[in-house]
Formats: C-alpha cells, structure tokens, sequence
C-alpha cells in the first residue's frame, strides 16, 4: 500500500487543497504539522527548501499547485473526483494557491470569437474568469485542446478539437487554443 505523507505548518494555508483531495478521494494520508521552529532545522531537507511536500513512499513532491495536479490526476479514476466537489476545490486552488498568470504563454487568445460545428468534450458554470477556464484545462491536459469562454454566463466550454478552422466572430466570447502541451 501506499504511504502519502503531507508536511507543512499547522495551518490550512497552501496544504488545504491537497488535503481537501484526500478527503475527497477517501485515502488515508499522514497529515505532518510542523511548528516553525522545527521546519528551521529540517529546512534542507525539502526540495527547494520550502513546504508544503508530499512524500509517495520517501519520493517528495514540492510545491502545492504540483501536488494538487498529481492528487488530482491520481485519484481521478474514482468516481465521485469529477462531482462539484472536486470542481470546487480546483476552483480553491485557482482563487487561493495557483498563478494562472504561469499558463498564459499556453494559449493563444481570441477576444470575441467562439467554435461552431463542434461539441465541448464538457462545459463547466460558474466560472468567474478565464483564468478558472485555463486551470481547468491544465488539469485535463490529456484531453484539452482548446476553450471558449463565455464571459456572460461565466461557463467555460472544453473542446478536444484544436477549432482553428472553427473559430468564428461572437461578441462577449474569448476561444483559447492551447500552442504548447509541453507546458501544462
């Protein structure tokens, strides 16, 4: 079995996500807390010198926005990890932890244009801005290839199709096409 260690400080904070996806996916996790001053001393221990880390077996994993995406991508096979739930914590991670600001060079933006002719793979409501759409799509890189953004209704359409040749003019739209999988 599987031994997933989570460290940081005795705070929600940057640690909340992940734990939020254990709870979800139901897998038993050590939670470790750890006061400040014993983070001083074990400070070099950690990759990049800084919590939260998460330990698969002794393997750490640094960085809270790294940990997230492969909590997620770990547990997403079970059922209940694509409820609203789960959509509420990647919501979290993108209000709360996660720079959006990292995925822009990904994506070539359209203002004012959406696809025709082509079904979204899924569609999510009640995404305030594009950049909740681009999170999204990071964490289904595997099958994102491309979003339109309708910034009335706030949802985010998800399409597998790249929908180059598919892009029209729409006021109040924004297609974003993925240029670059390597940096999802």
């Amino acid at each position: 079995m599987v031994h997933y260690k989570l460290t940081y400080f005795p705070t929600r904070g940057l640690a909340e996500v992940s734990r939020q996806l254990f709870q979800l996916a139901g897998v038993e996790f050590e939670d470790e807390r750890l006061p400040k001053e014993e983070f001083l001393e074990r400070k070099d221990t950690y990759p990049f010198k800084q919590v939260p880390v998460l330990s698969v077996d002794g393997h750490q994993i640094p960085q809270s926005v790294a940990i997230a995406r492969y909590l997620g991508n770990k547990f997403e096979p079970a059922s209940k990890m694509r409820t609203i739930l789960f959509l509420s914590v990647l919501a979290l991670i993108s209000c709360c932890t996660a720079d959006s600001g990292v995925l822009r060079p990904c994506f070539e933006r359209y203002p004012n244009h959406r696809l025709v002719n082509v079904m979204p793979y899924h569609s999510e409501w009640r995404m305030r801005s594009e950049d909740m759409c681009l999170l999204f799509c990071a964490q289904s890189a595997s099958r994102c290839r491309s979003i339109v953004y309708d910034t009335v209704q706030h949802i985010c359409h998800y399409f597998s199709d790249e929908g180059v040749d598919q892009a029209v003019i729409s006021a109040k739209m924004t297609y974003l096409r993925v240029v670059s999988k390597s940096c999802l």
